[in-house]
């Protein structure tokens, strides 16, 4: 994260914010996210979906050290981080000067501080996570439908 930018902010941001990592697409309703986030005053929340996410390996399942059953390139249900933020303007105190900062470590700088109210907005779709290229080349397709 370039907390430097965020942190000349400091002094002017007096609302609630939004963060967007810059490998995710998604069609979102972010004004449903803001008020859901305004409605529940947590410092920060974080936009969640389900994905499946096929294991490309058969998967083999033990019972008391033999074979029970072996699964062919399962599809797991994830509940997964889209990359969409929303924060409190004061969750910028927990920004230090000149401190490199991803948002990971942001997260845990804020609840180290006990300050844990975190919400989780949960989407139904995830859209296209374009840091990955078969995702990024099926987005090309897809919103070269639109």
């Amino acid at each position: 994260m370039e907390n430097k930018r965020l942190k000349l902010r400091h002094n002017i941001t007096k609302q609630i914010f939004i963060v967007i990592t810059c490998d995710t697409f998604i069609d979102a309703p972010y004004f449903v996210f803001h008020k859901w986030h305004y409605d529940y005053i947590d410092i920060w929340a974080v936009n969640g979906s389900w994905r499946g996410v096929t294991v490309p390996y058969g998967m083999l399942y033990m019972k008391n050290g033999f074979l029970d059953e072996i699964d062919d390139q399962p599809t797991l249900a994830l509940f997964i981080n889209i990359g969409t933020y929303f924060f409190e303007p004061y969750a910028l105190e927990f920004i230090k000067e000149r401190q490199r900062l991803d948002m990971y470590q942001l997260i845990l700088e804020i609840e180290a501080q006990g300050a844990d109210w975190a919400g989780v907005y949960t989407q139904s779709e995830c859209g296209f996570d374009i840091g990955q290229w078969d995702e990024y080349r099926m987005s090309l397709e897809e919103l070269g439908n639109v």
